[in-house]
């Protein structure tokens, strides 16, 4: 409707009109004309500019960083990468939220310092990030964190970032130090699922839904590599020696499988079950977790693989493999109860 309203606008100043101001009405008339004229264009932009609103649908972080969005485009455009704005704001929400003057993290004493900044540094990360043969942009997010020296280090491990990658560079550069919770004390290595976060919407509890099926394949290709090369542990899995040996419980090895894949879910059955939102069986698709009630009410949970009736999981008959619903030990014990990360 913006086009039209513009068009009657300017339609509206007949050539009539103009012939009055012009020739009957001397200098006064050529005033008003360009005062005329003003309006219209006024108008014509207010009319006929797009919704820019306040929200990006591709985006969940809050308005203390929204309001930072022309700035960011306008140094991301100048650093040559004006396609990379929602992630530099969600690198901007995983470092301050948007809130105090140092807004990316990096030494500045000021929000556009900080901004001017962070892009330059981000962009740097993120040409050079392209190098990598795989998880190019998941390389530049990490290096953001970790320092330009992760590119190359990622490269040369795994041909770009991959998670056990991240931890392993940790491991390096703390000189094997652990924190309290079981990660290298190294920055950050859990800040690609950290920042991907908020480049999807939300669902259920604030949880982050999966968004497409090359995260599903990502996620079910690392869960398979530990077929036969893994053993369960109640507890395990949430240390990287444990990932490095191979022993998880069935949770953290579903929490493990979608990290690879950049996308965070929780450690717990009951966690997991919360995240997404629940569908029927008849539903269910490749990604979605499913749930059986084994010694507690969900207390165990798998990766259905999308064909035939077969999930992937961590169980402590076999380490991590891939069962059938129609086997009557899974079969008794699965009460319907499936979670689906992707919209």
């Amino acid at each position: 409707m913006a086009a039209p309203a513009a068009g009657a606008i300017r339609k509206a100043v007949s050539r009539k009109l103009l012939f009055w101001l012009l020739g009957g009405a001397g200098f006064s008339g050529v005033f008003i004309l360009v005062v005329v004229l003003a309006l219209v264009v006024m108008l014509t932009g207010i009319l006929s500019s797009p919704d820019t609103g306040t929200t990006d649908g591709t985006l969940n972080v809050s308005p203390d960083v929204l309001r930072y969005k022309a700035l960011v485009e306008q140094n991301c455009k100048k650093n040559g990468i004006p396609d990379q704005v929602n992630v530099v704001l969600a690198i901007m929400m995983q470092e301050s939220g948007g809130d105090g003057s140092d807004v990316m993290q990096d030494g500045a004493s000021n929000p556009t310092d900080s901004i001017i900044n962070g892009v330059k540094e981000y962009a740097k990360d993120y040409k050079a990030a392209q190098k990598a043969d795989t998880n190019r942009l998941e390389t530049a997010i990490q290096s953001y964190n970790f320092g330009y020296g992760f590119i190359d280090y990622a490269i040369k491990q795994s041909g770009g970032y991959l998670k056990s990658t991240a931890i392993a560079f940790a491991s390096v550069y703390s000189h094997g130090k652990m924190r309290s919770n079981g990660t290298y004390a190294y920055g950050d290595q859990e800040y690609v699922p950290h920042v991907e976060r908020y480049l999807v919407p939300t669902a259920g509890e604030g949880s982050p839904i999966l968004a497409g099926s090359q995260q599903v394949v990502a996620a079910i290709t690392a869960g398979e590599k530990y077929i036969g090369h893994s053993s369960y542990v109640f507890g395990g899995g949430r240390n990287q020696s444990d990932i490095a040996a191979g022993r998880f419980d069935c949770s953290s090895f579903v929490h493990y499988a979608f990290a690879q894949a950049g996308v965070n879910v929780g450690w717990t059955t009951d966690q997991l079950v919360t995240e997404g939102h629940r569908v029927s069986f008849s539903q269910i698709r490749a990604g979605d977790l499913i749930f059986f009630d084994t010694y507690k009410t969900n207390g165990h949970v798998g990766i259905w693989m999308g064909s035939g009736d077969q999930f992937l999981n961590c169980n402590d008959s076999h380490g991590v493999t891939i069962s059938s619903l129609s086997n009557s030990y899974w079969k008794s014990h699965f009460k319907g109860v499936v979670v689906q990360l992707a919209q």
